[in-house]
Order: structure tokens, then sequence, then C-alpha cells
């Protein structure tokens, strides 16, 4: 007698809802990464790979141990020499806080007042139990709401290399030189505007950076009446433009 095996089909709205909890994970908890280096082998003959596990704060954790340091260090060098705390830092927190309390309100507004919803875990973790629960609508918008958070907790906290600065314009508020970008994961994020990509939709903002390097439909005909060749429309390097930003999603 053949065996059957049972498929599970998970719906987009379930996909959503993992992708929620998986984010508000790395937001409320710690967590690891591996890292491979080639190394010469013991008997210095070729290299081998050396796995390095590295142990992570969770994002939120990172974000207030930054505003600590900040503030530490401007308490002792006393008030004539003050350093500037990590605004983008602060505003993240205070994002995070505000609009998650905002989130529970609307979908359970019972529970906002409860002591250990006071706590931002306890009201993220609420919220990614009640993702599941929500209305295909409620539940891409909290999807969006989180993906603004984790993406810029990421920016903010930039863990391994510093984020990339093109200076490009943002496709959302179109000022030039707020995109900062990370690689790993594949993010984005505007420091003026606020707006956030992640590696489903930052392909549209290399589409609108590559049509902004396009030079202008009237510029390219006449250079082509005159034979001439035809410049881009910005003063950016396209070399050097990171590969997300040109569409080319790694």
């Amino acid at each position: 007698m053949s065996k059957h095996r049972t498929e599970t089909i998970r719906t987009t709205e379930q996909l959503i809802a993992d992708r929620i909890r998986d984010r508000v994970h790395e937001l409320t908890a710690p967590h690891t990464t591996d890292v491979v280096q080639w190394v010469v082998s013991h008997d210095r003959t070729h290299m081998v790979p050396k796995v390095t596990r590295i142990e992570h704060p969770s994002l939120l954790h990172q974000l207030r141990a930054d505003v600590s340091r900040s503030t530490a260090g401007a308490a002792s060098r006393g008030p004539s020499s003050r350093p500037t705390a990590n605004l983008e830092t602060i505003a993240v927190i205070e994002l995070v806080q505000r609009e998650s309390r905002h989130w529970l309100w609307s979908i359970d507004r019972a529970r906002v007042e409860r002591p250990d919803m006071v706590v931002v875990v306890g009201r993220l973790w609420r919220l990614a139990d009640l993702a599941s629960t929500l209305d295909r609508d409620d539940l891409v918008e909290l999807d969006r709401s989180v993906t603004t958070w984790w993406v810029r907790a990421r920016i903010a906290t930039t863990w391994g290399d510093p984020p990339l600065r093109p200076h490009v314009p943002c496709s959302e508020c179109s000022a030039v030189g707020g995109i900062r970008v990370t690689l790993v994961p594949t993010t984005a994020a505007c420091i003026e505007c606020g707006a956030t990509w992640d590696r489903s939709t930052i392909g549209a903002l290399g589409d609108h950076v590559r049509m902004l390097l396009e030079a202008p439909v009237d510029v390219v005909a006449e250079a082509l009446r005159r034979g001439e060749s035809v410049g881009v429309g910005l003063p950016v390097d396209v070399d050097a433009l990171p590969s997300v930003l040109g569409g080319l999603i790694s």
C-alpha cells in the first residue's frame, strides 16, 4: 500500500505572521551568527574554513546600550564638553515604544494597561501572538510597522560593517544623502523621513535610483541629433552605487 505524504501549504497570511514573529524575536531576544573565515591549516599546506560564532544581544538591548554609552560619556566629560547622543538611536527606541503601544491599543485595548504590557518587549510579543488572528489588511499594516522597526534598528545598531551611505535621493522625500544601506541582511532606511526597505522591497528603491540616473528624454533626443554621447541625469557615480541600489538584490 503506497503512502501519500501530506504537505502543508502555508498561506500568505501565515508567512506574514511568521515574518512578524521572526523580526520581533530579533528585536527582543539575543541570537548568534556564524562567521566563516579562511585560515591556514595546522600543517600550513592549505587554507581551511574556520567558523566563529558571534553572540549578539537583542536589537533593543543594543539600542539602549548605545544611548547609555552616549549619556555616560557626556556625564564623565562635564558640562563644558558633552557629545551629542545618537539621535537616530533615540528616535528608533521612541518609535518602537510609541507605535507598539498604539498597535496594542487598536487590537487588544484591554491589555494595554496591564503591568506585563508596560514593557515594550511584552507588547511586541503580544502583537506577534495576535498577528495570525488579524484580518488581511491589519496583518499587512502590522507587518509594515514591524518591518520599519526592524530595519531602522538594524541600521542604527550596524552589526558588522557600518551602513553604506550612497549620495542618492530618497524615493519618498527626495532628500539626498539620507539613505543608509546594510547588505547583510539587505535593508535600507532614510534617516530624513523614516522610510524603510527590506529584501522584498529594496528593488523599488533601486529602480527609483536607476530612473534618476537616466538622462531626460529631451536631452537624449538632442544629443542623438547632434551625434553626441548621452550622460546621466544626476551627478552620481554609477559604479560606486551599492548593487542593491542598482536593483541587483543578492
